[in-house]
């Protein structure tokens, strides 16, 4: 017999910093402790958001450049709908 798996689960918020810090300012708005306690708190959660904005710094991306459309002399050209083909079993004389 196969030994069961123990599966283990996490908060939904396991990985994700940003619902850490959502979830830690709802304990704080919501707590009902002295004003130095709600003032430390809140020191925690600007400088956790400091925190995150160094771990994962936005570089603001260059511009990327339009897709240039192509010449009609770039084109490559194709036989026209009226263009009567030449046969390959045609004789000529």
């Amino acid at each position: 017999m196969a030994k069961a798996r123990k599966v283990l689960k996490f908060p939904r918020h396991f990985l994700n910093e940003a619902e850490v810090i959502n979830d830690f300012a709802q304990l704080v708005d919501a707590s009902e402790k002295s004003p130095d306690f709600k003032r430390i708190a809140k020191e925690v959660i600007a400088e956790m958001s400091f925190y995150r904005a160094r771990q994962n710094p936005v570089e603001p991306k260059p511009p990327s450049k339009a897709a240039k459309s192509p010449k009609r002399s770039e084109l490559p050209l194709l036989p026209s709908k009226g263009a009567p083909r030449a046969s390959k079993n045609s004789a000529v004389d």
